[in-house]
């Protein structure tokens, strides 16, 4: 994945970019985010599932052949990846769903020390380069199939169908920009996008907060073993 322009996938040419659960067994993330941002089209999404530590993993994890092949050693911290979505230029991520990783095996159980792990999956979207940033009323047509009467956008987000919806100005330029403009009304506020000078929690993001929310986990498989 870090080498998607050299497979010839042609910058600016993709709707969509779809990950499962192997980020965590690439060594420079950056450059992964960094890619699928190249070849998706302004209004494009990266929908993907990943393993996400509780804490940073520690140099040395990374370094034990183990717990990276399955993919321990090599889980990002879930705040990291926001920032590292910004630095790139994607939106802030969407976090749909999540569930604990539980861990049975007691020699990885052993080495992963305090640090937890849940199953994550995000949606980030590439918007255009100076998107309009306005607090908006977006109305679910109900048009996206498969979803005729609301759309879980994310586990934030429940749009229902002929509701009027006040969103924040990126949520906004998302529906703007990309695949979904044509199921939604959109009506820009007449006030400017808010701002604070508070650090954002981005709670919301939390995988391991939704796990619990949800009552969800799943047993860590191994990507090692045959």
């Amino acid at each position: 994945m870090e080498k998607l322009g050299e497979a010839g996938i042609q910058n600016d040419s993709m709707d969509v970019v779809l990950s499962n659960c192997v980020i965590c067994l690439c060594p420079d993330k950056r450059a992964v985010l960094q890619q699928a941002y190249n070849i998706l089209k302004d209004g494009g999404e990266l929908y993907f599932s990943d393993m996400y530590a509780s804490k940073v993993v520690p140099d040395h994890m990374k370094q034990d052949a183990v717990l990276w092949g399955e993919g321990m050693g090599g889980s990002l911290f879930w705040r990291d990846l926001i920032s590292l979505a910004h630095s790139v230029g994607f939106s802030t991520p969407h976090l749909v769903s999540a569930s604990h990783i539980v861990v049975f095996n007691s020699e990885l159980k052993a080495k992963a020390g305090d640090i937890g792990y849940a199953s994550g999956t995000y949606r980030l979207f590439k918007l255009p380069k100076s998107p309009v940033m306005t607090e908006a009323t977006v109305t679910y047509k109900g048009t996206v199939a498969d979803f005729p009467e609301q759309l879980d956008f994310d586990s934030s987000h429940c749009f229902k169908k002929d509701v009027a919806v006040e969103v924040n100005g990126e949520m906004a330029a998302i529906l703007q920009s990309s695949r979904f403009f044509p199921d939604f009304k959109i009506q820009a506020s007449e006030k400017p996008e808010s701002s604070s000078d508070s650090t954002p929690q981005h709670c919301h993001l939390n995988p391991f907060l939704l796990a619990e929310k949800l009552g969800s986990s799943v047993k860590q498989c191994s990507k090692t073993s045959k």
